[in-house]
């Protein structure tokens, strides 16, 4: 399993002008909940795709190391003398490697600024999904990106017990086989998607409303074909968000953000100050080839001193399992103690719910790792079924 480093080409600094939509959102929260519970069954979901992709990873450098672009001045002590040999060899590595880097990147490249925060996260590999509406990679309208769709309802459903209109009792396809309704729908709309309800329609309709694109990676067993270590759950990580409008992508602050706001699923993620960043490489890229999942924090935590934040919901180990892929690596610049606010606020939305959001995503795992007809019936049930999707359009020649 390779160490994939994935550095941000954009700035992820938490200035004041650049969270107009997390802004926003915040300002309206207190009627927000009373407004889209009373028109959420009046507005019409609108199957419209808009399909963002981010750079591919870097992964033809093995050597490579996203410390020596981004934090190789923060290795070398600050009055500028190593206390010794070895670390003053060390300091002239890291400044010769940061030359190599900055050498490459050529004279007409951006130059980045350095970074604060490295971020080490996992690998999971599944299939990436889109939306709203719910579109896969190559397309729409197929079992990608449908059951993308069933795997992130049931989620919502199970993350916002809590969310205004829905009925503690009413049944969800993943519990018993129905497709589950709220109160927050009449008899006409129940007929024409039985499944959209509550705080999961209220997403799709607020992404629609601000232009946003979300981005998933799609992992279940089975039912997909197999990929990778078969996981124990079926579950969505999300991954990137773009603004439409803006013609960009936000950055992890303002995703932290909305996942916050929407109790959404985001990776098992590691924030490490910046003068620690390359050792944290170093030792991943050691330990990579044999280290098991429950081994991670057994690393990371002591390398951070103590001074680490640590984001976390659904876990790797908890819905993939001992066997890791990789890791992805973000460099940040960003202040540790900005995202250590964002990150405290996350785990607090959603720690609340974590039993009962694992507890779903396992058992819809189950479905799919069995093949359960009346699951494959629905990703068969076509544009008809229970989400709005866009129309195949016919060109004449």
């Amino acid at each position: 399993a390779a160490l994939l480093g994935a550095p941000l080409t954009g700035s992820a600094r938490a200035s004041g002008q650049h969270h107009r939509i997390a802004s926003s959102m915040e300002a309206e929260n207190d009627g927000a909940v009373a407004a889209l519970t009373a028109s959420i069954v009046t507005l019409k979901l609108r199957p419209r795709c808009s399909s963002h992709f981010l750079p591919k990873f870097e992964n033809q450098s093995e050597g490579k190391r996203l410390s020596a672009e981004f934090f190789a001045a923060s290795a070398v002590p600050a009055d500028g003398a190593a206390a010794d040999d070895t670390e003053a060899a060390e300091a002239d590595d890291l400044a010769a490697a940061a030359a190599e880097a900055a050498a490459e990147r050529g004279a007409d490249a951006p130059v980045h600024e350095r970074a604060q925060v490295l971020a080490v996260s996992k690998k999971h590999s599944g299939s990436l999904l889109m939306a709203p509406p719910f579109y896969s990679k190559n397309g729409v309208g197929n079992k990608f990106s449908r059951l993308g769709a069933i795997v992130l309802r049931e989620y919502m459903a199970a993350a916002w017990p809590d969310w205004p209109g829905v009925n503690a009792n009413e049944t969800r396809s993943g519990a018993e086989g129905g497709a589950g309704c709220g109160d927050t729908m009449d008899v006409e709309q129940r007929t024409a998607a039985p499944n959209i309800t509550g705080a999961f329609r209220a997403w799709w309709l607020h992404a629609e409303e601000h232009g946003l694109c979300y981005s998933f990676e799609c992992v279940v067993p089975r039912i997909l074909g197999d990929h990778g270590a078969t996981p124990d759950a079926a579950y969505l990580v999300l991954t990137a968000v773009t603004s439409t409008p803006e013609s960009r992508f936000l950055s992890p602050v303002e995703v932290l953000e909305l996942a916050t706001q929407w109790r959404l699923p985001l990776n098992q993620t590691w924030f490490v100050p910046a003068d620690v960043a390359p050792q944290v490489e170093d030792s991943l890229h050691t330990a990579r080839w044999t280290l098991t999942d429950s081994q991670v924090d057994g690393l990371l935590d002591p390398l951070s001193g103590g001074r680490g934040v640590k984001q976390s919901f659904l876990t790797h180990l908890e819905t993939q399992g001992e066997v890791l892929e990789g890791f992805v690596l973000l460099a940040l610049d960003v202040s540790l103690d900005h995202i250590k606010v964002l990150v405290d606020a996350y785990n607090q939305a959603t720690a609340p719910h974590h039993e009962k959001v694992l507890e779903a995503a396992r058992l819809l795992g189950k479905r799919c790792h069995v093949e359960d007809p009346t699951l494959v019936a629905e990703l068969e049930a076509g544009p008809c079924g229970a989400f709005p999707e866009p129309t195949r359009i016919s060109v004449k020649s």
